[in-house]
This record gives C-alpha cells, structure tokens and sequence, in this order.
C-alpha cells in the first residue's frame, strides 16, 4: 500500500506540474502492476487502460506493446484467457514492427503460459514453438529455460487429458490394421508395436520401419521403464532427446499398455508436430490394441494346447501338458521303464507333479490293469506306517479286531508309490528295504511271510543325499530306490510351460464353476511368468483358480492376482538364482548359453553378463 502511495504522490507531481504525459503512463502501468499484485483487478485493469490510452496518444510502440504484454499476462492470471490472448497477440504485432525478436519471443511464451491455462495444448505448442525459435535466436537463457520448462508441463496436461478422453471410435480390427488406421489418422510417418515377452520387446505389429530401428528407439527412450505414455512435441528444441532426433524423429508419442506399463508399449512419430488428439488416439488404440494382442495371444495358446495335448494324449499322456526340452526327455524315460518292475525315485520340489509322473509310469506300463496305490509318509507316524505298508493280524495290537491286509498286498501286480518317502523313521526304512530285496512281507503280528509282486515308486522334494548326509535316512535303501532316478524340474525353470498351463487351468477352472474367463491380459501373464513359484504347478493352479472367481470380465487382469505376487515386480534379470543354480542349469544344457538362458526365462546378455560377474568360464570341451 505504501508503495502505491508513493505512485500516486508521483502521477499527481507528473500531471500538476511537469506535465509529462510519458511519465505518467508509465505510473499508471506501475499502478496496475502495483494493484495486481495486491488483488484488486478492476483497478488493475484501468490503471492499464490509462496507461495504453495515455502511451498510444504519444505513439510510444515499445512501451505500449510492454504494458500490452503486462495487461494480456495479468489477464490470463485472472481467469480472462480470451482477452488475455488479444492483448497478448496485440503486444506481440507491435514487437515485430520494432522489430524485436526477444521480446516477440516473450510475447509468444506468455501467449502459450496462457493457453494452456485454458486447457488449449495444441495452440499453446504452436506458440511455445515459435518463442522457441525466436529466444534461441537471441541466446537469452533463462527465457529458453521456461521454454523447456513451460513444454514439459504441457506435454505432461496433454497426457492427462489423453488418459481421460474415452470418446474416440476405435475399429474392431486386427493389430496390423488398427496401426493402419492409427497412422492415417495421425497422418504419422512411422509407427510400431512391440509386447513384452521373457524381459525383451517382440515385434507385433509395424508401419514403415525396420525392426532393428524400432529396437534402436525404444533403447533410446528408456521404454522398458516406461510407465505412462510420453510425447514429444518438438525433439529440436530437447537437448535430453537429441539422440533420438538423429533418428530422423521430429516429434514422437510412446504409449505403454495398460496401468503398469508391464504389456508393452505402442510409438508413433510424424515429420511434423503431434498434437493433442494424435496423442488420445494412440492412448485409446493402445488399450484396444492390448486386448486384440491378449485375444491372439489366447487364441494361439488355446490351439497350441490342443495340439500338444492331442499329441501327449497319442503318447498316453492326457494329463501332461508341456513343451518343456527337459520334461520331454522325462517322458522318453518313462515310455522306457514303464514295462520294468525296477524301483523308481522322483525328486522334485512340491508341486511339481511327481505323483502325476508316477501314475504315468504305472498306467503306460504293463500293470496298468493292476491298482496303483499311493501313500503319504509325511502324514504318518512311524507305528502306523507299519501298520499301512504291511497290515496286520487280528489280535496283534488292542484295536487289531480283524485281520487287516496292508498296502504291499493291496498293490499285489501293481504299483506302491511312496510320497514324501523320506519321511520315514530309518526302522521302517530297514523294513522296506527288506521287502524290496527279498519281495515279501509280513503283517505285525503274524509269522508267515507273503509273496508280493509290487513295484515301488518313490517320491522326495528333499534331496535323499543331504538326508544321507544328516543321518536321516539310509543310504543303502536309497541306493535300492534309486535303480531309475528322475528330477523334476521346477517351474521357474519351464517357463515357457507357464502359458500353457494358465491357458489349461482357466479353462478348466471356468467350466467348473460356469464363467465366461477367456483368458488373461499381457500384463497379468507377465507378472505370472516372471514369478518364482515356490509350489510350482500346484501354486500357479491355486492362483488361476482365484484368480478365475475374482474376476469380473472376460479377462484375467493384475488387480485380481494376489497380493503377495503382485508386490513381486516381474524379474527381467537373474538376481533370484544364485550361482550354484546357474551353473546346474548350464550343466543340463551342455554349457550351451543360449539353451541354459532359455531354461532359466532371461535373455542370453543377462546370462553373460552374470558369468562374467562371478567370474565362471565355460568348458573348452564340454562332456
């Protein structure tokens, strides 16, 4: 208030005495700035009126175009864009009659400053340009900063705007086809889309550029880590971006898919600016483009399914579904033994399916017409154990009231399939390794022995060697048990079976409980096919199974996974194994790097470059 007295003592002095009419506009000016910045706006805006009225009688073009500029900023401050920009626009024609590039410049800055307030983007991007182009022509610094600051917040509001916009038509088409019409409604120069699979982009869908480029770009862009969609409106005046420009790129939108970015991600780029409803369209193709690819995606799994399962079913195996290397080479193993009364051990983590390989040995084999009899040995104390395996006679115990067969008996010409057989007292181990050498048994409390024509399967997920070691069970028992020796392979190391058997188990899952779930989106899939899966199969058909009920739609998306598997961001690198499980899988593989990196579901460089951390070199002549 003090300082707006002083103003007015100064325009009383100007017009009373000197009468300097100069003078006193510049007061006024000074008047409408000082009210301005104490909120009084109608005041404001007469003291400017005077002062323009006062400076275009002296035909003073320069001040008048500055008090011009002052009146259209203030004006857009208060709500009043319209005549701002009138005001603004004015300032700026006065500016390049001077001439004055610079503050022709500012005229075009405020103008877009004012713009964008009213929520026009693309014309605050045309005025932003063209103060780009005339600041850099006067190397005024700190006006080319908010230049580049000013562009990023529009860019940042077109984006919004985007993701709010839902009233564009989108066709119902396939991938090719819908960047078909992306491009010729952008009139865009180049377009792409590319899915994440195994932690690297695979081309879906290209219009005019070269897979090599397009990997060059999104390299550049940093698009793995891309969250939300991004545009460029002008790569001339971004010195971060100068690499891409080099490209050939002027201006660019990159659109992930869906929330979490995880899908993939959709580019488009034009000679020429791109603008707001460029943008909304390449965000809402996105998310039709995403569902198109989901639905191939499922279409081609479906079939793929079909086509192994046909194909395992030839084999005898309807309830195996894989394309795992490794499980083949199981399967060969089994069409092998399975005539054979010889032992066999399985050990794999739980939930691998050891129960589903035994009972494949059993119904391949020639006893197929013969029960196959499982028994948990985790479930049972050490008496009872007995008790199940051998049977007994009546009377032998208190609750012996009839004669009771036990399991070996029960299994007579077929198979015994022990789970969890480490679990046994080492007594019961000494007895069944009995059996296994002599082939007979005796029931508790009874003399006689009794022939018995039993094959036995074993199962562990622990492995029987590190027991060994602990003193925890037999060694020459497992010597006996282990004459055919299978590992299974954990999940996390059949990646590409992971597909496969969500597709199975949504499918199965849907029919029981009568709901319309096609398939699953390529966000949700990735998280499921990067997670660890500690209980492997199991695990992942309990999660499809909630996963199936919680959704809503005709699509499994991220919300409805669970929660513990969703804080898991998907692994894209090999952090989660350790080196000594590195170097097994690279065994396995015969040291062949590409074959280990497809087992372990990481791309090759991520192999290498790991080997090279821990310094492991492969074989010269690997065996």
């Amino acid at each position: 208030m003090i300082r707006v007295l002083h103003l007015l003592f100064h325009r009383n002095i100007f017009q009373l005495f000197l009468g300097d009419r100069f003078e006193e506009a510049c007061t006024h000016r000074a008047f409408a700035l000082a009210y301005a910045i104490l909120g009084k706006s109608k005041k404001a805006s007469q003291s400017f009126a005077q002062a323009i009225r006062l400076l275009e009688d002296l035909d003073e073009r320069y001040d008048r175009a500055r008090t011009l500029l002052e009146l259209g900023r203030f004006l857009g401050r208060i709500g009043k864009g319209d005549e701002g920009i009138d005001y603004l626009l004015k300032a700026r024609d006065l500016f390049e009659d001077l001439p004055s590039k610079y503050w022709m410049g500012i005229a075009d800055l405020e103008t877009a400053k004012v713009r964008l307030r009213k929520g026009g983007t693309d014309l605050a991007i045309i005025s932003l340009d063209r103060a780009h182009r005339l600041l850099e022509a006067t190397s005024e610094n700190e006006a080319l900063r908010q230049c580049s600051k000013l562009r990023t917040l529009i860019e940042k509001a077109m984006v919004k705007i985007s993701l709010r916009a839902s009233h564009h038509s989108i066709p119902d088409d396939n991938p090719d086809n819908l960047l078909k019409f992306l491009v010729k409604k952008a009139a865009a120069s180049r377009a792409f889309a590319v899915l994440t699979e195994d932690g690297d982009f695979k081309m879906k869908a290209a219009y005019n550029i070269e897979e090599d480029k397009a990997r060059r770009l999104l390299e550049l862009l940093s698009a793995k880590s891309l969250r939300t969609p991004i545009i460029s409106t002008n790569l001339q005046f971004s010195k971060q971006l100068s690499s891409v420009e080099r490209q050939g790129v002027r201006s660019f939108v990159l659109v992930p898919f869906g929330p979490d970015g995880e899908g993939g991600v959709l580019y488009l780029d034009r000679k020429g600016p791109l603008n707001q409803k460029d943008l909304t369209l390449s965000v809402r193709l996105a998310d039709v483009l995403a569902l198109k690819i989901a639905q191939i995606r499922h279409d081609e799994l479906r079939m793929e399914n079909l086509s192994l399962r046909k194909e395992l079913a030839k084999r005898g195996y309807p309830e195996i579904i894989t394309r795992d290397e490794k499980m083949f080479d199981i399967l060969n193993l089994v069409d092998k033994v399975k005539d054979y009364s010889t032992p066999v051990l399985i050990e794999g983590e739980t939930g691998t399916g050891k129960e589903l390989i035994a009972r494949a040995i059993h119904y391949k084999g020639l006893r197929s017409a013969k029960p196959f009899v499982p028994l948990d040995c985790g479930a049972l104390p050490d008496t009872l154990a007995e008790n199940e395996l051998f049977g007994h006679k009546k009377g032998a115990f208190t609750d012996a009231k009839e004669d009771k067969p036990g399991l070996f008996e029960l299994a007579s010409g077929g198979t015994l399939f022990l789970d969890e057989v480490s679990n046994l007292s080492l007594r019961t181990q000494a007895k069944l390794l009995r059996v296994l050498e002599e082939g007979r048994t005796r029931r508790i409390g009874e003399a006689k022995l009794r022939n018995v024509n039993v094959r036995v399967i074993a199962a562990s997920n622990r492995s029987l060697e590190v027991a060994i070691a602990g003193g925890e069970f037999r060694e020459d028992f497992y010597h006996r048990l282990k004459v055919i020796e299978i590992n299974l392979p954990p999940l996390r190391r059949r990646r590409k079976d992971i597909p496969l058997l969500i597709q199975h188990f949504i499918e199965q899952s849907s029919a029981q409980r009568k709901k319309k779930v096609k398939g699953i989106t390529a966000q949700a899939l990735d998280i499921l096919r990067h997670y660890r899966w500690s209980g492997n199969v199991r695990q992942l058909k309990n999660e499809i199974e909630r996963a199936v009920i919680l959704t809503e739609g005709e699509w499994i998306t991220p919300p409805v996974l669970s929660p513990t598997i969703k804080r898991i961001k998907p692994r894209k690198n090999m952090e989660s194994y350790n080196i000594q499980e590195i170097v097994k899988v690279l065994s396995e593989n015969n040291w062949v790097r590409r074959k280990a990196a497809r087992a372990l579901g990481i791309p090759e460089s991520t192999l290498r470059r790991r080997l090279k951390v821990h310094g492991v070199e492969i074989p010269a002549n690997p065996e």
